[in-house]
């Protein structure tokens, strides 16, 4: 047996304490995924999207819904265009999709 621990169970302690290990800096990372690695259920599913989208046509299937089904196609499209646009300068700004032929 450690002496230390033959000396504390003579004196009747039950435990031995021992000082906490010191605390890495306010902020920083210990564990875990590293930053900007991506889920692997994600990662997976972004992958059989982008097979999916490319069996079905890829950009000619886009084109075709835009067409056929605007208001499927909207929403897609309103996903990839910024919320908010910084514009300089006295004009306002102005955008125009045609989805028409």
């Amino acid at each position: 047996m450690d002496s230390r621990l033959k000396k504390c169970l003579s004196s009747g302690m039950t435990s031995v304490e021992r000082p906490l290990p010191p605390r890495p800096p306010k902020g920083t990372r210990w564990g875990g995924r590293a930053k900007g690695t991506p889920n692997k259920v994600n990662q997976g599913i972004r992958e059989a999207i982008q097979q999916a989208f490319d069996e079905a046509g890829g950009v000619d299937y886009l084109v075709n819904l835009a067409k056929t089904d605007p208001k499927t196609f909207v929403p897609l499209l309103a996903k990839i265009i910024p919320t908010e646009l910084k514009t300089e300068g006295a004009g306002g700004l102005n955008i125009k999709i045609n989805l028409g032929d």
